[in-house]
């Protein structure tokens, strides 16, 4: 009885250690990192649309720098998304900031050229709407 206590306790201090490692682990900022793939909002757009499986394969978890037109900024209490849209169809491209980089994210308008580097979320394609959404965390304005 005594041996199961104990491996019971070093079970569990071993696993607060762990997540209280998940969630204080941070990540590098991404203006710092160097990105994966550099490409233009209908091109990444154009590659979900015609194979979206293989396009989440190759950019998901993947530092990428996009370059394209604002269609839409969509404003919360603790983020703001910007949104380009692919004319020919109704995929588009979404980017979250967060609270380090809104300062950045406000100035932006619509129809705005700008270059937003991200880690890809991946694209879900949605049958109703017969689009691809294609998400991106932890975002920066590279130029504006």
């Amino acid at each position: 009885m005594k041996k199961i206590l104990i491996i019971l306790l070093f079970l569990f201090i071993l696993g607060s250690v762990v997540v209280w490692y998940l969630f204080n682990m941070e990540f590098n900022k991404t203006q710092d990192l160097k990105a994966d793939y550099k490409l233009s909002a209908i091109q990444l757009i154009q590659e979900f649309d015609k194979n979206n499986s293989a396009s989440n394969k190759k950019y998901s978890d993947k530092i990428v720098q996009i370059e394209g037109e604002v269609n839409d900024i969509e404003s919360a209490d603790s983020s703001i998304n910007i949104k380009m849209t692919c004319p020919d169809t109704d995929s588009y491209v979404i980017f979250s900031f967060q609270s380090d980089n809104m300062t950045e994210a406000k100035k932006i308008k619509k129809s705005d050229r700008i270059i937003i580097r991200g880690s890809c979320s991946g694209g879900i394609y949605s049958e109703i709407l017969e689009a691809n959404a294609i998400s991106f965390k932890r975002c920066v304005i590279i130029k504006n």
